[in-house]
């Protein structure tokens, strides 16, 4: 095949990939680029698709729209080859005509939220990644950012997930769209971008981390793929075929979730009959769990479906009962109802779960928040703390602790772990304790909330001077 033949093949992929979804590109597209082969080939690819929209005859679309680049730095590799790759990506984008910027992650900031997330390595980056290109994108003005997966992509995560114990909606791999991703080259074997580089004479690198097994991806993609690749030579078309099939049935399982499992939504939880809930089939019942989740907390961390299969059946009682409690959420039976909302408790020490707005008053998950003047008295069977007026200025979060957490007590900081030690506390209650978090540090441990020993830490609470400030309640609101 000719060179113009496969540039004309993959640019009418990309062409009907815009307009299928009446993607707009005049306000900006960025682009994701490591410098490999596969973000070369989506970096000359684009390049070419804005510069031949003129000659599509598209009415919808003019072709005035901006392309831009982004490389972030992980901090994972040498100085000197990421320094001798970010040169090579910077001749390949001025061959492109497309500027080109680079944001270094902080040293060691891969590995500290891979330890804080009790995730790997690679997702730790993609999360750091992703942050990275939502700020950048939002600086320039862009809709929209282009990431250079692949078919081969997809097949590896299709068969990782396989093996994972994936329903259909894991099955069907990587999406083409989600919130502000976009993936044109999804259905493009990885071979075919690298002839186009090849013949475009575009330069690319090798990425060393590719080959290191301590990843998974690599040693699905290096060991396992072509195993597969012997029996089944056409796995990777079968895999994309399988993947438009699998996308279908689950919007199909969706909707029939969403038609027999109806939640009613209030302002930061929604319910649910219970006895319907729990009557119907157990596939309909996680999906509709999943939807519930994401239009309560559409900030909430992933949640594995094995967490959620692990709820129990509705209570014969009359009382409440939390039946699901971790990873950001709570789902309680009250009477009749199923209810689903934030939690403070977590399954992983992750990130800030509730942000505290000064003199807001009102529920913030399963907790009541109020403000009070430092002089009136604290509500009873709650936690109150006294904020100084200096100090209002700074963001203020009730979330979940974490293993690195210390707080400064008498002048020195001091790790939770050792004031839980201290007081007795037993492991396993330990991460339904909460922590307030003001500024850039723990201000107090409100431990009344779990239902524990009251052990708030006092020393930051309210100052002998008398000072002006606010005094923040917090108590159990379930």
């Amino acid at each position: 095949m000719a060179e113009n033949e496969i540039e004309a093949r993959v640019l009418t992929i990309v062409s009907d990939f815009f307009h299928q979804r009446n993607i707009n590109p005049d306000s900006g597209l960025l682009l994701s680029l490591s410098g490999g082969v596969d973000s070369t080939a989506l970096l000359y690819v684009m390049s070419l698709y804005r510069n031949s929209c003129k000659d599509f005859n598209r009415n919808s679309f003019s072709s005035r729209f901006k392309l831009y680049g982004l490389h972030v730095n992980h901090r994972l590799r040498s100085e000197d080859e990421t320094e001798q790759d970010w040169q090579v990506l910077q001749k390949a984008c001025a061959l492109c005509n497309v500027p080109v910027e680079r944001v270094s992650l902080m040293p060691g900031g891969v590995e500290k939220l891979a330890r804080e997330k009790g995730c790997g390595l690679e997702a730790a980056a993609r999360s750091l990644r992703y942050a990275a290109l939502k700020k950048y994108m939002e600086r320039k003005g862009c809709t929209k950012t282009i990431l250079g997966h692949t078919a081969d992509d997809l097949a590896e995560t299709m068969i990782t997930r396989f093996f994972q114990g994936s329903g259909t909606s894991g099955l069907h791999g990587i999406p083409a769209v989600r919130d502000f991703i976009l993936r044109p080259l999804l259905t493009v074997p990885k071979d075919i971008l690298l002839q186009i580089v090849q013949q475009a004479e575009i330069p690319w690198i090798t990425d060393s981390s590719n080959s290191q097994p301590v990843f998974q991806r690599n040693r699905v993609r290096n060991f396992l793929v072509p195993q597969v690749a012997k029996e089944f030579p056409a796995y990777r078309d079968a895999l994309v075929q399988s993947s438009r099939i699998f996308q279908e049935d689950e919007e199909i399982l969706k909707n029939i979730a969403d038609e027999r499992i109806p939640w009613t939504m209030q302002a930061d939880s929604c319910t649910t009959d219970a006895a319907n809930f729990f009557a119907q089939p157990v596939s309909l019942r996680l999906r509709s769990l999943f939807t519930a989740v994401n239009r309560t907390i559409p900030e909430a961390e992933r949640i594995s479906k094995h967490f959620l299969l692990s709820m129990a059946g509705p209570s014969t009682s009359s009382h409440d009962r939390i039946l699901l409690e971790g990873a950001g959420i709570c789902i309680f039976q009250r009477g009749s109802m199923l209810i689903l909302s934030s939690s403070v408790v977590l399954n992983r020490k992750t990130r800030y779960l509730f942000r505290i707005e000064y003199g807001k008053n009102g529920p913030l998950g399963k907790y009541v928040i109020s403000w009070k003047d430092s002089n009136e008295s604290p509500e009873p069977c709650g936690f109150s703390v006294f904020i100084p007026e200096c100090r209002l200025n700074q963001p203020l979060f009730l979330r979940s602790r974490r293993l690195s957490d210390t707080i400064k007590l008498s002048g020195k900081y001091q790790k939770l772990k050792g004031i839980f030690n201290a007081m007795k506390v037993p492991e396993s209650q330990r991460d339904a304790i909460p922590v307030l978090q003001l500024g850039p540090e723990v201000f107090a441990i409100p431990g009344s909330l779990a239902g524990l020993k009251d052990f708030v830490v006092r020393d930051l609470h309210r100052s002998d001077a008398g000072q002006p400030g606010m005094l923040l309640n917090i108590r159990n609101g379930v």
